[in-house]
């Protein structure tokens, strides 16, 4: 594995810049700490033991006029261009209201054998496929509850076995150690099946499980009533229980911890409209048993 991006030698009382593209960063990770986080996550299973990751559909020249607004045939899918109206937990449907591909021959990857997990409501998860490095927060994940039949521009997660949960997943997806993960190992836009599949994930008890996947849930509900109402419902604290789990699932220190808010802090969150702060006192009772 490549090494955590340090930009030199720095001591335990220094601040590291982490990738010179980047806007200066007053609160980047001290590199040895960082390291030392890095290693705690790796030391986890992957996700590619849960899911398997797969790319969506590329149209093609020959059959760019097969998108519209309109059902036009039977062939007519509901279809999901690009990563614009993926929203942490949810897709937004108000970014591109209701539009069509013709699933045909005619496409240049059709992706045929994913057709029952595009057209089944539940049967994947949506995770970008590639967004710009600007940010720390590159990973954007939502249950699919509508059965998109989704462009390249996204990847499937899809389960493995009946236990796995992809409410769950998506939490532990859009949390912030996992997009610091990302954001270490994939400096550039495009962010491959591989690297998703390769992903370190919690250990996790079944409380933790159970309440992953409630507050997933919450903050569906939260984010797609935010379409309409901007103002609408507590994502920020629904976020810092989600953060607090996964630090705990990964054995991570409260020193660790705020290592990573620290990290994140000048960046605005996804879907949040403030910067959420993480529980730094990691609850033990919903970590790994």
């Amino acid at each position: 594995r490549m090494a955590f991006r340090t930009a030199g030698e720095v001591s335990m009382s220094s601040v590291t810049q982490i990738d010179a593209g980047r806007a200066p960063n007053p609160t980047a990770l001290v590199a040895s700490v960082s390291s030392a986080i890095i290693g705690k996550l790796a030391a986890h299973p992957r996700l590619s033991e849960l899911v398997r990751v797969k790319n969506g559909i590329i149209v093609g020249k020959r059959a760019r006029s097969s998108v519209g607004t309109e059902r036009r045939s039977t062939h007519s899918r509901p279809w999901l261009a690009g990563t614009h109206g993926l929203r942490p937990f949810n897709v937004d449907n108000s970014v591109y209201p209701d539009r069509f591909i013709e699933y045909t021959d005619q496409l240049q990857w059709d992706r045929d054998a994913l057709m029952p997990y595009f057209e089944t409501p539940r049967a994947k998860a949506l995770v970008n496929a590639n967004r710009a490095t600007t940010s720390p927060w590159r990973l954007k994940a939502a249950v699919d509850d509508k059965g998109y039949f989704p462009s390249q521009g996204l990847h499937c997660l899809i389960p493995r076995s009946g236990d796995v949960d992809l409410d769950e997943i998506v939490a532990v997806l859009n949390s912030m150690a996992i997009n610091l993960w990302i954001d270490t190992y994939n400096r550039t836009r495009w962010i491959r099946e591989g690297m998703v599949e390769d992903l370190p994930y919690p250990t996790l008890s079944a409380h933790a499980r159970a309440t992953l996947r409630r507050l997933a849930m919450s903050a569906a509900s939260v984010m797609a009533s935010r379409d309409n109402s901007p103002a609408g419902g507590d994502i920020a604290g629904i976020l810092e229980e989600i953060d607090a789990i996964v630090v705990a699932g990964f054995g991570l220190s409260p020193s660790e911890a705020k290592t990573i808010e620290q990290y994140f802090q000048p960046h605005r969150r996804p879907g949040a409209d403030v910067a959420s702060a993480m529980l730094v006192e990691a609850p033990t009772a919903s970590a790994g048993e």
